[in-house]
């Protein structure tokens, strides 16, 4: 797809890929959060405390290897297609602005613009941990010369 993406894009067009970072630590954090405050909770950060905190360590190593280890490679899964089905439980990828910036790069594109943040807390958290965001935002100028 992303592939495709910078085929069919135009020099000097913008890939802008917008998602949930399905990779960051603060979508279980906030899970388990709302567990003990009894609220809902996120289910494709797990269904019970155990799996969000089993979610939690599984996310901080694979951030971890992605950023020091420098493995680039798309983590996918399997998606969840039950009903009722809950936002990104269907996704095949666990999405994270690594593997697409590195991609993009990679492929001579130049990235303009990272990590966003819709809430307040969201904003600080893309500005101070940009990789692990709950937001995945990725735009990119191809430059096909």
């Amino acid at each position: 797809m992303l592939n495709e993406m910078l085929r069919i894009t135009k020099h000097e067009g913008t890939v802008i890929i917008m998602s949930p970072n399905l990779l960051s630590p603060f979508l279980p954090l906030k899970s388990i959060y709302n567990r003990f405050m009894r609220r809902e909770s996120i289910e494709i950060a797990g269904l019970t405390f155990f799996q969000s905190f089993s979610c939690l360590l599984k996310n901080m190593i694979a951030l971890f290897n992605k950023i020091y280890l420098h493995q680039n490679n798309f983590l996918y899964r399997v998606p969840v297609l039950s009903q009722p089905s809950v936002a990104d439980s269907d996704s095949v990828y666990l999405s994270t602005q690594i593997d697409i910036i590195r991609f993009f790069k990679k492929n001579g594109a130049r990235i303009t613009g990272q990590s966003k943040g819709h809430s307040l807390v969201g904003k600080i958290i893309a500005r101070l941990f940009p990789h692990a965001c709950g937001e995945l935002f990725v735009a990119a100028r191809v430059n096909k010369e």
